[in-house]
């Protein structure tokens, strides 16, 4: 695996490169923001198949939204959509979210 740093300040990060890695995307997760639950927002595009894997890297009990990850969609109804697809699943402001392609 190779990481890339991002120097942006208080802001900076790191991103992983590698082959496999969806696999250990729970682990990775769990590192930063700890949870026994999380919510995930999907690319249908990618839901199918690269999803599939992350959300079993987790191990856990999974709630989810699709979403149709185009510019067009990029609304506040669509995150009033996501937003109550969360409430639906009884997430509340500690649960951290998950966002899986586009």
């Amino acid at each position: 695996m190779n990481t890339v740093s991002v120097d942006l300040g208080d802001r900076s990060y790191d991103i992983n490169i590698g082959s496999g890695l969806l696999s250990t995307l729970g682990t990775t997760i769990q590192e930063c923001s700890p949870s026994s639950k999380y919510f995930f927002v999907l690319d249908d595009n990618i839901e199918s198949t690269h999803a599939i894997a992350a959300l079993q890297s987790f191990g856990t009990e999974t709630c989810t939204c699709s979403v149709h990850a185009i510019e067009s969609n990029k609304t506040m109804a669509c995150v009033q959509d996501i937003w109550s697809s969360m409430l639906a699943h009884g997430c509340d402001r500690l649960r951290p979210i998950v966002a899986i392609g586009g």
